[in-house]
């Protein structure tokens, strides 16, 4: 992404494998909370500790790619915790001032 080769890129976290890559970098980088992002297809080093993210040369990449895979997974059962508490609104909605 640095070097612009792909605009998004999704990453998984265990302590600090999003954040520190994409900071050395000039990347954006959103290390979720667990359950948000289903880890189904990740390869787990801890499966209490791993959140999967997306990396991303602005906020705007990544807030939309986080809005496509947020969300429940039967195939991953800590995501049932995001019922009902991802915003109906995209992240990529630009607000208006009053």
């Amino acid at each position: 992404m640095a070097a612009w080769f792909g605009t998004v890129g999704l990453g998984s976290d265990t302590g600090g494998s999003i954040t520190i890559p994409t900071a050395q970098n000039n990347l954006v980088g959103f290390a979720t909370t667990h359950g948000l992002v289903s880890r189904t297809g990740q390869m787990w080093s801890s499966p209490r500790q791993e959140n999967g993210g997306p990396m991303g040369r602005s906020v705007y990449d990544c807030a939309a790619v986080l809005d496509a895979i947020a969300g429940y997974d039967p195939a991953d059962l800590p995501t049932q915790e995001s019922i009902g508490k991802i915003p109906e609104k995209s992240a990529t909605i630009r607000r208006e001032s009053p």
